[in-house]
């Protein structure tokens, strides 16, 4: 097992979850503190989703259910990306643009993924 050297665990808060080492980000913190709950937990993961699906085209799907679902084409597919655009800039213009950055640095500008860490 490859285990993080020892300048990255002084530099982040690490975790070990399943044979895997995972950074612990702001939101987990947070999470862990007490100081949010789950329904704020669910609305920054699908803030996330929702931000990079807009700003990237790219869908990072949860573990399957069972259930079969239609996969659509291209334009349905742009069609829901258009939609996710939506979301963001009316959560932009509601919050307003500083709100909004720090948001984002909090959510998203970080070199691993939220989707990930959020996950107990």
């Amino acid at each position: 097992m490859v285990k993080p050297t020892a300048e990255r665990y002084q530099h982040s808060n690490i975790r070990e979850v399943a044979n895997t080492f995972r950074v612990v980000n702001a939101v987990q913190s947070m999470y862990d503190a007490g100081d949010i709950g789950d329904d704020e937990l669910a609305a920054a993961d699908r803030w996330y989703r929702e931000y990079v699906f807009a700003s990237l085209g790219v869908v990072e799907n949860p573990p399957s259910d069972g259930r079969v679902r239609e996969r659509g084409d291209i334009h349905t597919w742009m069609m829901g990306r258009g939609q996710c655009s939506a979301r963001i800039t009316q959560i932009r213009d509601m919050l307003g643009l500083c709100a909004h950055v720090r948001l984002e640095m909090l959510l998203e500008r970080f070199p691993f993924n939220l989707a990930h860490t959020l996950r107990r």
